[in-house]
């Protein structure tokens, strides 16, 4: 069902620009030069694709090098009864069909197939255990991907409108409500460099421009965006537009950077190139908060999740602070990802490689106000998530998985939320190698109608 031509050869590491790209990933993952093989080696088969702000979370299960970055089994970033995204009231371009999997007939899906075991925490909710397991969930069981993505070399919206053929495979694609155009960035193969891309309904590129990170913010209802761009020279450049339009240069230097999210007044939090957790206002004020590696930021409560303890893989906390700084709930057992637009879970990895089953990929949903596993999800031996392109549709986590079925090895779209685990009608595509899964999703996460 993937025709997309293979642009992901494989990549020489040796580059300066690749050494440095990989060494900031392990650092922001808290993960210690020595240890960064032993991630790599047992996160084998899965690629990671979005760096951005899923970077945290290198600790759970980092894949090979792909481009500019490492992939990560669990840690997904980021993103249910589950509900689209909607990208606003922006005109439907002439003739577009949706090209994304279609909806079953009923839109409740069925009871999980897979066993839960539901065990009580110390404190709060009651957990809910899964094994995520492509030969045990059928195909077709879960409702239709209403997010926004780019599946079988075109990008649709949350309704399967604005159809726009991109070759090359785009990461963080936005909807522009105010424009109608479709941006996103796309790593340029033989390089490593981010391109920060605007296309025209036709797909081809209208303008680009150089991006510091592949990371993207969204404000849930789709209408505000914020990227980081190049500067010229060596300075780096915080442009946020849509709905609300505005930009400032942030300082010297361009590594390090990547934008956290949008908080509910409009201020942007980025990580700057010191690990800093800094607000940026529309004045180009900033204010420095005291956790370190901005992660996510909860679109309702404004609060950011943050490194609060410095350790390697094994050794990290966690919290969440307010804009002021005032401190939250924290946990050393988890690394959070990226928060549901209705503020209330967080998508999370194990923060110790230890904890996980050989063989497996393991993420979790938190209650976002607590940081305590709702729903736990662990993949059969020798299957895979790919984490870091995951993202939320309502309050259930939209994620690839590889595994073999029938024989073949495949990806499929899971659904992850606290009633189990469903799959996407009509996704299985064939796993060619170490190549990433043939679906990106928009950069979220969006208010799902």
């Amino acid at each position: 069902m993937n025709d997309e031509p293979n642009h992901e050869a494989s990549r020489d590491t040796s580059t300066p620009e690749i050494r440095e790209a990989l060494q900031r990933r392990a650092d922001r993952a808290g993960l210690v030069p020595s240890s960064l093989g032993e991630v790599q080696r047992r996160a084998r088969g899965i690629r990671r694709r979005r760096t951005g702000w899923t970077v945290g979370a290198a600790a759970a299960a980092i894949v090979v090098v792909a481009g500019l970055g490492v992939a990560l089994g669990p840690r997904l970033d980021d993103r249910g009864a589950p509900a689209p995204a909607t990208t606003g009231p922006t005109p439907s371009a002439p003739g577009s069909a949706s090209p994304s999997p279609t909806a079953p007939t009923s839109p409740s899906p069925p009871p999980p197939s897979t066993a839960i075991d539901p065990s009580a925490s110390a404190t709060g909710p009651t957990l809910e255990t899964f094994t995520v397991d492509l030969n045990d969930v059928r195909e077709g069981t879960g409702p239709s991907l209403r997010i926004p993505n780019w599946y079988r070399g075109t990008l649709t919206d949350a309704h399967g409108q604005h159809a726009v053929p991109v070759t090359d495979r785009p990461e963080w694609p936005v909807l522009d409500q105010r424009t109608g155009a479709w941006h996103a960035m796309v790593t340029e193969p033989a390089t490593g460099e981010i391109r920060w891309n605007a296309y025209r309904s036709n797909g081809t590129v209208a303008g680009d421009e150089q991006a510091v990170s592949p990371s993207v913010a969204v404000t849930p209802d789709g209408s505000t965006y914020a990227v980081l761009l190049k500067d010229g020279g060596l300075g780096t450049r915080l442009v946020v537009a849509g709905a609300q339009q505005w930009h400032t240069a942030i300082g010297g230097g361009q590594s390090g950077y990547e934008v956290a999210g949008i908080l509910p007044d409009g201020n942007v939090v980025i990580g700057d190139s010191e690990s800093r957790t800094t607000v940026v206002h529309p004045d180009g004020t900033q204010d420095h908060l005291p956790g370190t590696t901005p992660a996510a930021v909860n679109p309702v409560t404004g609060d950011i999740a943050v490194r609060t303890k410095q350790g390697d893989a094994l050794d990290s906390c966690w919290g969440l602070e307010s804009e002021t700084g005032k401190a939250g709930a924290e946990t050393c057992d988890y690394v959070p990802v990226g928060f549901n637009a209705s503020g209330t879970l967080l998508f999370a990895y194990d923060t110790g490689l230890d904890n996980v089953p050989d063989g497996t990929f393991r993420i979790h949903l938190l209650d976002a106000r607590t940081l305590r596993p709702v729903a736990s999800f662990t993949t059969a031996k020798g299957q895979s998530m790919d984490v870091l392109d995951a993202a939320w549709m309502g309050d259930s986590l939209v994620v690839p998985v590889r595994g073999k079925v029938g024989g073949a090895e495949s990806w499929e779209i899971g659904l992850l939320s606290r009633n189990g685990v469903t799959l996407i009608p009509t996704t299985r595509a064939p796993a060619r190698g170490d190549q990433p899964p043939p679906y990106s999703f928009g950069a979220g996460p969006l208010t799902v109608e």
